[in-house]
């Protein structure tokens, strides 16, 4: 059976981002794990499970799985950075000068839209490879 590990370093590796925004504590990395497994059996109509005290998941993961879950995971990752930055910064924006929120706002956004288009293309790949 494949390890959290074995996701989350592809998680690190493939998809450069700061320290501060990734989940950094096991509780942390545990939830994002399972938000993510719960999004890609919606997306893929799977039964995929994990088991977070031996950080295993249900079942061996080939490398599109893995690469589809890492994705999954930035994902999560940008769509919490923008509503922080969208809940957080707002009373600010004044302080901080609201273009600059604003291109930062519009940045996130492009990116959380790129990745849900780089899933879409991994998925639309492993359905191709099953016919």
């Amino acid at each position: 059976m494949t390890d959290f590990d074995t996701v989350w370093s592809e998680f690190i590796v493939k998809n450069k981002m700061d320290e501060f925004d990734i989940p950094n504590t096991d509780e942390a990395i545990h939830k994002t794990i399972e938000s993510a497994v719960r999004t890609f059996n919606t997306k893929l109509e799977d039964n995929l499970s994990c088991d977070l005290p031996s950080e295993l998941f249900s079942r061996e993961l080939n490398d599109e799985e893995i690469n589809l879950l890492s994705h999954i995971i930035r994902l999560i990752t940008l769509q919490n950075q923008l509503i922080y930055q969208s809940t957080m910064f707002i009373p600010f924006t004044q302080d901080i000068g609201t273009r600059n929120h604003a291109n930062q706002m519009s940045r996130l956004e492009k990116l959380v839209e790129d990745e849900e288009k780089k899933i879409d293309a991994i998925m639309l790949k492993m359905v191709d490879e099953l016919w």
